[in-house]
């Protein structure tokens, strides 16, 4: 049986998911466009079902088997990069075709 400060975290979590699901899907009402993968850059559909491998998930930045809180630092991410991921550090995953498309910051290589 959970401890009631284990509950606790969980209930705080699931609260706290919910309210930047809402964010991102009203962030995306606005500008027409989802938020972008916190792993691999790409454009996350926030019309997929939740057993849809790319489905919106939340991926601790510092993640928890390696010492971050709960409450720490998390970033949009699909199911599948996520999960892939798992309690490493980001691979590279974007092909140069990918890469040329995401937005990013035009840097001097670009010119």
């Amino acid at each position: 049986m959970a401890s009631n400060g284990s509950t606790r975290n969980e209930w705080q979590w699931q609260k706290r998911t919910r309210r930047e699901r809402r964010r991102l899907h009203r962030e995306a009402e606005r500008t027409g466009r989802g938020p972008l993968c916190g792993i691999c850059n790409l454009e996350i559909d926030l019309s997929l079902d939740h057993a849809h491998r790319d489905y919106l998930t939340f991926d601790h930045v510092v993640p928890l088997a390696r010492g971050g809180d709960l409450d720490g630092e998390i970033r949009p991410a699909h199911r599948s990069c996520n999960s892939r991921r798992g309690a490493g550090r980001p691979r590279a995953t974007m092909t140069k075709q990918q890469w040329a498309r995401s937005e990013r910051p035009r840097t001097l290589l670009d010119w």
